[in-house]
């Protein structure tokens, strides 16, 4: 595989892992890009079947990686198989990077402190919460950190439904990673979904995805419905539900204005916040997706603001938002590219923060009604290429970079055009 040609020019192969587990759909590979202050290059990490892989995204880098062992409490492969990653620069503490494990655990961990491990190496986690599956022994689907938080507030979703969110308390004692779950019994936080946010996740997988403001969180079910809900207030601000089968996927554009999330109908679907409505239906996959991401570098080669940052009425945002580039994945082994148009998102006069979110009336996920195939606004795919023989079950992207996965634990890094290599 030579690399992927786009229309801004060929996307070339830079590196590459082979794949080092058999197929195991309960078990994908995940990645997330970190920026540390003290590292000229960004840092990589994925969550492989028994280990994590830590690669500096730098020229001429590739022996710059290591592999590390994390383990939970308890006997048994699930406590030492990571199974999703998120990483914050915001925590002042240095214990910035959470892993989800097969047992339902979640580890807090200090990157640096991991990238100082030689190969091999087992760092010791800061902390473990939903210690030997004290509130849920279902595997973690994902965890999120809660931007605007300083690193003291993360969700966590697992495999058979459960949604907590997280709050450490952060002090000078030695006591500063004591945490605090919210729960359904803690008054005023509602977040637990299979109490208070709706049958979106009562007795199914859901996987989680924070709004880049940190102000909603958009919950995508194997019962086939997107919910994206206020946070903190729980309320459901929006969300629809798949043609058939369930979501797998979920992903914010950088704006905070789409997201798009996909499934077991081969299909992704764009959803606008400020339309209340399906933007589009993206057509091109011919088995399970199982990553998406928006790439905000594509046209001008930096992010388009976020909604915090200017009002959706500048002429910055209206252009950036004109169309969104769309990257995914799926069990066919396929990278697709998608332009994805949303005049409303430019028409829009005002940002949805919370505070905009605040009395609105929460809809009922259960009401959301899949879109019948004739009214369904359908794009198709701007490239579309096979990428391996092993299904891929991730693609993240930077400025740089575009980092894909599979479920076996291959890696492949991707560099843009017009990029060092």
């Amino acid at each position: 595989m030579q690399g992927v040609l786009t229309p801004e020019g060929r996307w070339s192969l830079v590196a590459e892992r082979r794949t080092s587990h058999p197929f195991n759909p309960e078990t994908p590979s995940t990645c997330v890009i970190c920026h540390l202050p003290d590292r000229k290059a960004p840092v990589a990490v994925f969550n492989l079947p028994r280990a994590l892989f830590l690669c500096a995204l730098s020229p001429g880098a590739g022996s710059d990686s290591r592999l590390v062992e994390v383990r939970g409490t308890g006997p048994g492969p699930a406590t030492a198989s990571p199974t999703c990653v998120a990483f914050t620069p915001e925590a002042q503490d240095g214990l910035d990077l959470l892993v989800g494990m097969a047992s339902g655990e979640v580890l807090l961990l200090s990157l640096a402190g991991c990238l100082a491990q030689p190969n091999g190496g087992k760092p010791v986690p800061a902390a473990i919460y939903n210690e030997a599956g004290v509130d849920t022994p279902a595997r973690a689907v994902s965890v999120q950190w809660i931007p605007g938080t300083n690193g003291g507030s993360f969700i966590a979703t697992h495999a058979d439904g459960a949604f907590h969110a997280y709050h450490r308390i952060l002090g000078q004692s030695s006591d500063k990673w004591l945490l605090h779950r919210t729960n359904s019994e803690v008054e005023p936080l509602k977040m637990v979904p299979h109490r208070t946010m709706s049958a979106l996740s009562r007795g199914c997988s859901v996987i989680a995805a924070m709004s880049p403001a940190g102000d909603a969180v958009a919950l995508a079910g194997r019962d086939g419905r997107l919910a994206i809900h206020a946070y903190p207030t729980g309320a459901c601000i929006g969300g629809f539900k798949s043609y058939y089968g369930g979501l797998t996927c979920v992903a914010w554009s950088a704006d905070g204005y789409l997201v798009a999330a996909g499934g077991e109908d081969d299909l992704i679907t764009v959803y606008s916040l400020v339309s209340k409505a399906v933007a589009a239906v993206c057509q091109g996959h011919s088995s399970w997706i199982t990553g998406a991401a928006f790439d905000p570098w594509t046209a001008s080669g930096t992010p388009p603001p976020s909604p915090e940052a200017t009002p959706p009425s500048s002429p910055r945002l209206q252009r950036a938002s004109a169309s969104y580039r769309l990257a995914s994945v799926g069990q066919d082994c396929q990278l697709l590219l998608w332009e994805v148009s949303a005049p409303a998102v430019r028409a829009a006069t005002r940002t949805h923060s919370v505070r905009s979110w605040r009395g609105v009336k929460s809809l009922d996920p259960g009401s959301f009604a899949a879109l019948r195939r004739g009214d369904m606004p359908l794009v198709g795919p701007l490239v579309q290429q096979r990428m391996t023989a092993d299904p891929l079950s991730s693609v993240t992207v930077s400025e740089q970079d575009v980092l894909l996965s599979s479920y076996g634990g291959g890696i492949l890094r991707l560099c843009r055009a017009g990029r060092t290599q």
